[in-house]
């Protein structure tokens, strides 16, 4: 049995939007696009759908992988928001037994 490995090289959205996403994100970034209420307005196409820690990270992380977990991210302006993203990510990374609590912490 011949073993497929896939790597995504491109980010379809980013490829899709143009030259102009990046520009973009920095003005999230410098604050420059938020409005009275520190809200960002996004067009509806850009916006996620479903589960967005699904959609980037996938349904269970594989600990084979966490090598390339440093390739993906989700931007959030909250720290709170942050860390409940971050929580169900790992909640979904399937490691064993014998990593300890001090090799999960070097993990994340």
């Amino acid at each position: 049995m011949r073993r497929l490995t896939h790597h995504l090289r491109v980010n379809m959205r980013a490829r899709d939007a143009g030259n102009d996403w990046h520009e973009r994100l920095l003005e999230i970034g410098n604050g420059d696009c938020n409005d009275a209420d520190e809200c960002v307005q996004m067009p509806e196409e850009k916006m996620c759908s479903s589960d967005i820690v699904t959609e980037i990270f996938v349904v269970t992380l594989d600990s084979d992988r966490t090598s390339k977990l440093c390739e993906c991210a989700i931007l959030r302006p909250k720290n709170d928001h942050v860390q409940r993203l971050k929580d169900t990510a790992f909640d979904r990374l399937r490691v064993e037994k014998k990593l300890g609590q001090k090799n999960l912490q070097k993990c994340r």
